[in-house]
């Protein structure tokens, strides 16, 4: 596929997300711009999901951990088998949030967290992709762990 076509999937697959609290179909929608057979990684956590089944649990795992959060795209750019999304992602948790040692309980924090979304797509689809973010920031934010002390000059 062309560059503007992979990127346009990579921009639908955030557009969706930030319907999820408006639209019951977001969730399928989604599911239908990824192969069947996607691997997809949240390298932070290490958790890796297979398949669309998986994918959309993480998904869902997301928006239910934050039923106001929304995406805020800040750069993209992709290839003809490549796309790269940076975004913001913003929401007050106010549902359990799944991490690898556990749930973390709902906080009522507001968060303003830097992802980066890097994908390999193949026909159109995204067959493989991995999420990097700030995990420090994120449970910082959430309260779950103090703020690490600043370096004194």
């Amino acid at each position: 596929m062309s560059a503007a076509e992979n990127m346009a999937t990579a921009r639908k697959l955030n557009e969706l997300y930030n319907l999820h609290s408006s639209d019951p179909t977001w969730l399928d929608q989604a599911a239908a711009l990824v192969t069947d057979n996607l691997t997809s990684v949240d390298v932070p956590t290490g958790v890796t999901t297979h398949g669309k089944q998986e994918f959309q649990q993480y998904f869902k795992g997301w928006a239910a951990a934050f039923s106001d959060g929304r995406i805020e795209v800040t750069h993209a750019a992709a290839t003809e088998d490549t796309s790269v999304v940076e975004f913001i992602g913003r929401g007050t948790q106010d549902g359990p949030l799944a991490g690898p040692a556990g749930d973390i309980p709902p906080t009522g924090k507001k968060i303003a967290i830097h992802f980066c979304s890097v994908s390999r797509l193949v026909n159109g689809k995204i067959a493989e992709s991995r999420l990097y973010y700030d995990a420090l920031s994120l449970l910082t934010q959430l309260g779950v762990i103090p703020a690490p002390a600043t370096a004194q000059a």
